[in-house]
């Protein structure tokens, strides 16, 4: 750049002609500047689109936040990366701008999130989308609700409102707001389609027949009118959630009349694949089998064509649906834990862990009565098996042995049921004792250290400091009365209740984050085909050669991998050792027994830490051509070049 050309920019700026200087920086390529300049100018949509046009996505959502036009928040959303946005989203919401907030949590991919944050800017029919596409029905209906009751004949919000009815078997409800569209309503077509379904569904044949000719109403919009069979025995009334491995419904049985929920294994739908699957599937069914109390959900079949499993239908919910909506008082929550304790009791005398203790996991029928579900994860046999963080468990309720792969004993399955309950006491996201913030005691002046020691022999980090087992851990709290008759005091909160996958990742560089409960560095894997086929294997095999995979989130689908330890081995200033081949071989062996390859086995991946010793890192890049044959070859090249350096 000429000193001529800066000295103009220099004394436009002195003389408060920021636009003008903006538009020369603009002009030769210091975009950067440009933007800053108008910014300063209060020009702050045009800053926006300057930025937008460039690139700068996260800039021009901070600038436009609060007042921008949808049309510019969404094109600045869009030139943002999933780690990016999600933080500006955070940052956003902090500072009271929900709308930007909204546009950034979209991009991020963080559906509840996003709905939030459009409640907070008081956009209660885009909270309502957000949250059923984040699989919350109940916070979707109560958006719509206050939408409504802004406008009461809003077509949109009662259209969607009929939508979410539909999806949820409410008919009746769902032709009352159907009905309610109004005539000149852009949506009317619409709803008169799922109207007439509707009619035709309840049996209402006058009804059906005064609405005339309408179009016919698209098959993914009348999945709760379906009369679909399964099994030849289930009439579905409604899909009631799909997940990364399986599609639940609510079923009646037409042999008893009995509602009950019919779990359907997805194979090759994004989740576990294949064999993995199917196993994991079938010893749910294996430990319901075995299992028979009142405090464990019953199996009532099981269908290996498909496979498929059949339970009652538990209509309030799980904990984790209450938790989100209501605070349950210290008594109420004890009486959840006891029922947790007592099933856990009765699965350890016969032999099961179930590893995978958590709120989604405690199911409340319509009285309020809990129950234990979800085997999936149970271990039926020998309880000291090692279980690595992987694809088992939700790290904030697993106990701290489990977090780098260690043993699942009672005394792990002990912790989660302390974890769950620390949550419904306090509303507080569990971590280990000693990094918790907010006890019962500081929340109830009726409540003491007594109780507060309670919860913490149970959260303890040595499972030696934890009850022995799950009978006396029901002692320790039936020992104690949590009644209390005064509301809960006001503390700071230290976590909130937070998404685990969202708000406890700091976004560091590139793939790497840093996981503010556990305190460490983890590495963002996106997980899918050969990748998450990898992340399994690296799960499933949990050697102390091969990084640890710490969690796999479904919903995202993403690996958390254990960051690189220690220093490439291509510096090492040795030969690798007999032993050390040795052991990365047998790594390697077990990795290919399960029918994938590493494909990166070289002085890069190929790690030295002293406390460790030698280790494999997660690769970089999956290739899908990666071969057993190619690995080992890789490592004897590794040690011969190893050696090579030595002798030189």
């Amino acid at each position: 750049m000429s000193e001529g050309k800066e000295r103009g920019v220099e004394e436009l700026i002195c003389e408060e002609r920021l636009r003008e200087a903006a538009a020369m920086c603009h002009a030769r390529g210091d975009v950067v500047r440009a933007v800053d300049l108008l910014e300063r100018a209060a020009a702050f949509e045009e800053a926006a689109r300057l930025a937008v046009e460039h690139g700068m996505g996260a800039k021009a959502l901070r600038l436009v936040a609060a007042f921008g036009p949808d049309e510019l928040l969404a094109r600045a959303s869009r030139c943002m990366e999933e780690p990016e946005a999600r933080a500006l989203g955070y940052e956003l919401m902090g500072r009271g701008y929900g709308r930007g907030a909204a546009y950034a949590f979209r991009a991020a991919g963080l559906a509840l999130e996003e709905g939030e944050a459009w409640e907070r800017a008081g956009e209660f029919l885009e909270a309502a989308l957000a949250y059923r596409r984040g699989g919350e029905d109940l916070r979707a209906a109560r958006a719509l609700g206050s939408r409504l009751q802004q406008k009461p004949q809003d077509g949109r919000a009662l259209l969607e409102l009929g939508r979410l009815l539909i999806a949820n078997g409410r008919l009746e409800k769902a032709a009352q707001a159907l009905q309610s569209v109004p005539e000149d309503a852009p949506e009317r077509g619409a709803a008169k389609a799922l109207l007439a379904r509707v009619f035709e569904r309840l049996g209402l044949q006058e009804a059906r027949a005064s609405l005339g000719e309408v179009e016919e109403a698209p098959d993914e919009e009348v999945r709760g009118v379906s009369r679909e069979l399964l099994y030849g025995r289930y009439r579905v009334e409604q899909q009631v959630a799909t997940t990364a491995v399986a599609r639940v419904f609510r079923c009646e049985d037409r042999l008893t009349g009995q509602r009950v929920a019919v779990k359907v294994l997805r194979v090759g739908a994004g989740g576990l694949e294949g064999r993995d699957a199917v196993v994991r599937f079938k010893r749910e069914a294996l430990a319901l089998g075995l299992l028979r109390h009142p405090k464990i959900l019953p199996l009532l079949g099981f269908f290996p064509e498909g496979p498929a499993v059949v339970t009652p239908w538990m209509e309030g919910g799980s904990l984790a649906n209450v938790l989100a909506s209501t605070t349950l008082s210290p008594e109420r929550a004890v009486e959840i834990g006891l029922a947790v304790l007592d099933a856990l009791s009765e699965a350890h005398r016969i032999g099961i862990l179930h590893r995978d203790l958590k709120p989604s996991n405690v199911l409340l029928d319509g009285a309020g009565a809990a129950y234990l579900a979800d085997f999936g994860a149970a271990h039926v046999g020998e309880g000291a098996t090692t279980v690595t963080a992987g694809l088992i468990g939700s790290l904030a309720y697993m106990a701290p042995e489990l977090w780098a792969g260690g043993k699942a004993t009672v005394a792990s399955d002990l912790y989660g049921a302390g974890a769950l309950l620390y949550e419904a006491i306090t509303g507080e996201q569990p971590a280990p004792a000693e990094d918790l913030l907010v006890w019962p005691s500081m929340l109830y002046e009726e409540l003491s250290s007594k109780h507060d020691d309670a919860l913490r022999r149970l959260l303890a980090r040595s499972p030696l400091d934890r009850p022995a087992t799950a009978q006396e851990a029901s002692a320790l709290l039936r020992s104690l009365s949590f009644r209390v008759s005064k509301p809960a005091r006001r503390v700071p909160r230290a976590s909130g209740r937070k998404s685990e996958t969202g708000r406890r990742l700091v976004p560091l560089e590139g793939e790497i984050a840093f996981d503010t409960l556990l305190k460490r560095k983890v590495r963002l894997v996106p997980a899918e085909g050969v990748t998450l086929r990898l992340g399994q294997a690296f799960a499933q095999v949990g050697r102390e050669e091969l990084a640890t995979i710490f969690r796999w989130d479904g919903q995202d689908g993403v690996l958390w991998v254990e960051d690189l330890i220690g220093l490439p081995f291509a510096m090492a200033q040795r030969p690798l050792r007999e032993e050390e081949a040795r052991r990365l071989e047998e790594a390697l062996g077990e990795l290919h027994r399960r029918g994938v390859a590493h494909g990166s086995v070289d002085g890069e991946h190929v790690r030295w830490d002293d406390a460790r010793g030698v280790t494999l890192s997660f690769p970089r890049k999956v290739m899908e051509e990666a071969t057993a044959e190619g690995d080992l070859a890789a490592l004897a090249a590794l040690r011969k070049a190893a050696g090579g350096r030595r002798d030189a």
